[in-house]
């Protein structure tokens, strides 16, 4: 396999081209600016945002005490949210680094392999219908997409093509890419070995001197021992909920594959499993097809996909697709805007017939839109804080308990009653579990008190109403002559003690239940729907 590293001279696409492609871009753009006309905040978002109204140190130590993910992401939103605090601001967040990653990959593409190359990819990439959806919630995979495309293209001056002048501020600036996506996501370590796989085959391809072997091997070293401390991190939480995808089949697998391109659409009908199943293959064979695009098809596309499956398989579910479509996604546009440039060169110099033309500037959107339509990205949002939170607000009286023992889900249910000042996460808390607790005890009582890493308060009073939170939070519930619980549907069993009260409501909130527990039937209902 040989990387391509010609500088072919750039040809001018036609205006109306250009036209064509910046209206689809616009399009992109303005389906994710839809996402804020119907904020709607769930669990996971829920979590960045709570992050990032705390006091910048208390930010720091939440998230190494609540979160598996490193805390690079929520930095940058705590420096958003100087701004405001309100939920669409937060979501624009997110759809700024969308919109960057669109731009990112335009600029990437545009010098590395053309103008034609550029517009297709940036196009392409702005309607994929899982960037859409990563790019409307509050989390950190859209920032991510761009940090990645960032490390690619400064691995390939430095590594692949080795034209960068001053290389030692290049590789430098690859570092801090490279130490920036670490401190990202927990899998961050995972896309920073592609990214450096990638590199050396280049080094080796080109037959590269030692001394770039030796650089290689100094800076992904360095970087390995750097992470160790996001790895530790893994240890001391409970895995991430949302990994438990299973590959214990083909379907399963298949699934996975799809969910790339769809999200977790691809699981809710055939069409949307079929189209992002269909994406996947379409652009991994042109990627392999084509010289220019093989080596990065490979180590973007295939090999973090099987290396997933097959941990999966023999370990544990890793498969998180948010994270292996922020890696991938940015690649499979710009192998479609490879293979667009390739059809200007192969056979009719530097114009595309008819029919091409229309393939890569009709034909490719039209697919990437409908699929957009698809996908229904607002079943992500599994859980309705908002709707929960107003109808407690409008019922509740005085002397009310609402329980919600998930400590998520008390911020949720808070964020939206009192607000995103309603207090700290590390203040108001149960006490910690067994690995916590050998932690402080390691740390000392002096350090883990001024670090506030012990809990003051399991409640929080709010218009003559204890919102109180953990499952070890009886003694504050018990004895109320109203209690609300706020749990998910059709998992938790209710706590015994509240069945001393009769069940008068469960009122369901998409992945919510609020049940309404009292001494008399003063509210008389069945299941409700919100």
């Amino acid at each position: 396999m040989q990387f391509d590293t010609r500088t072919d001279a750039p040809s001018s696409p036609a205006p109306v081209i250009r036209l064509v492609v910046l209206a689809t871009i616009m399009i992109g753009i303005g389906i994710r600016l839809y996402e804020l006309s119907r904020i709607n905040l769930w669990e996971d978002e829920i979590i960045s945002v709570t992050h990032a109204v705390q006091p910048f140190w208390e930010l720091l130590v939440n998230v190494i005490r609540h979160d598996i993910h490193p805390p690079l992401y929520f930095i940058q939103l705590y420096i958003w949210a100087f701004v405001s605090t309100s939920d669409a601001w937060f979501v624009a967040n997110s759809i700024s680094w969308g919109v960057a990653g669109i731009g990112a990959v335009w600029y990437t593409a545009k010098l590395l392999y053309g103008i034609k190359a550029g517009m297709v990819a940036a196009m392409t990439f702005a309607l994929l219908p899982m960037a859409i959806a990563s790019s409307q919630l509050v989390r950190m995979y859209p920032m991510l997409s761009v940090l990645v495309i960032a490390s690619f293209y400064i691995t390939e001056r430095t590594f692949v093509r080795a034209d960068a002048s001053f290389r030692g501020l290049w590789i430098l600036g690859l570092f801090l890419a490279n130490i920036m996506i670490i401190a990202t996501h927990i899998f961050g370590m995972v896309a920073v070995f592609f990214l450096g796989i990638y590199g050396l085959v280049g080094v080796f391809n080109r037959k590269g001197p030692r001394s770039d072997i030796l650089k290689w091997l100094f800076l992904y070293g360095a970087l390995a021992i750097l992470a160790l401390p996001v790895m530790a991190s893994a240890v001391l939480h409970d895995p991430d909920s949302s990994v438990k995808a299973s590959t214990s089949s083909v379907q399963a697998v298949l699934k996975l594959i799809s969910a790339l391109f769809m999200g977790s659409s691809a699981y809710r009908s055939d069409a949307t499993f079929t189209i992002g199943l269909s994406l996947y293959v379409v652009v991994v064979f042109l990627g392999v097809g084509m010289r220019r695009s093989r080596i990065m098809t490979i180590c973007f596309l295939i090999a973090p996909v099987a290396t997933a499956m097959i941990i999966g398989f023999l370990i544990k579910p890793m498969f998180k697709a948010p994270f292996f479509a922020s890696l991938g996604l940015p690649f499979a546009a710009i192998v479609l805007g490879i293979f667009a440039d390739s059809l200007g060169k192969s056979r009719y110099g530097s114009r595309l017939p008819f029919w091409h033309s229309v393939t890569c500037y009709a034909l490719t959107p039209a697919i990437l839109l409908a699929a957009v339509f698809l996908m229904d990205r607002l079943n992500w949002k599994s859980t309705n804080y908002r709707a929960a939170a107003a109808m407690l607000n409008a019922e509740m009286k005085r002397n009310d308990v609402i329980y919600v023992p998930h400590y998520v889900m008390f911020w949720g249910i808070a964020w939206y009653l009192i607000g995103p000042n309603w207090g700290s996460p590390l203040a108001v808390a149960e006490p910690p579990n067994p690995k916590w607790q050998e932690v402080y005890r390691i740390l000392g009582p002096e350090l883990t008190g001024k670090l506030g890493l012990i809990p003051r308060t399991q409640s929080v009073e709010h218009a003559g109403v204890r919102l109180v939170i953990g499952h070890s939070s009886m003694d504050h519930v018990v004895g109320s002559s109203r209690i609300w619980l706020v749990t998910y549907g059709n998992r938790d069993p209710v706590p015994a003690a509240i069945w001393e009260l009769n069940r008068l409501r469960v009122i369901e909130y998409r992945g919510l239940q609020v049940h309404l527990f009292g001494s008399s039937a003063e509210s008389v209902g069945g299941l409700g729907l919100g």
